[in-house]
């Protein structure tokens, strides 16, 4: 009886340990999402920020010390990384890339979508009117970009394993 007991007086003294907390940007007084935040762009005073809830978060970071929520788009996928090249954003989802117009901010538009064919998508790089996608665990391709509703092959090949991608000038 005194093993149980110290057994139960034990157990109840172990500290439990939360993981769930409501995330916040810059001010404590105004949160935006869960979080946490896992990639950040920035199209002129506008921030998107992917926060792997199926949302986009679009926030107005014209002051720095006024932060404020313009809106939130449902990506409809699990969005971990970002890629901007001039008003066109890439979000990059496990299996499927989207490509929103950020010209105006406060209403982005979606303006193509990309399935990945057979792999994960690990890594993008948007570059004018091509597409640098690292996949699987050893594919990087080239896409043409010049429509993003409609992106074509140029080239592929495999390679040992590969995580991220940069274009080199």
């Amino acid at each position: 009886m005194k093993k149980i007991t110290l057994s139960l007086i034990c157990a109840l003294l172990i500290p439990t340990v939360s993981f769930s907390s409501e995330g916040t940007l810059i001010d404590l007084e105004s949160s935006y999402g869960m979080g946490p935040y896992y990639d950040v762009a920035y199209y002129n005073d506008t921030a998107y920020a992917a926060d792997s809830n199926k949302d986009l978060i679009v926030l107005d970071v014209t002051d720095s010390s006024n932060i404020s929520l313009i809106n939130e788009l449902e990506v409809g996928c699990d969005s971990t990384d970002l890629e901007i090249d001039g008003s066109t954003l890439a979000v990059r989802c496990p299996f499927e890339i989207h490509f929103y117009d950020v010209s105006d901010s406060d209403a982005p538009s979606l303006i193509g979508t990309f399935d990945s064919p057979s792999y994960t998508v690990n890594s993008v790089k948007l570059d004018g009117d091509r597409l640098y996608m690292v996949g699987g665990n050893s594919d990087i391709a080239v896409y043409e970009a010049s429509d993003l509703s409609s992106l074509q092959i140029i080239n592929s090949q495999t390679f040992g394993p590969l995580g991220n991608v940069s274009v080199i000038y």
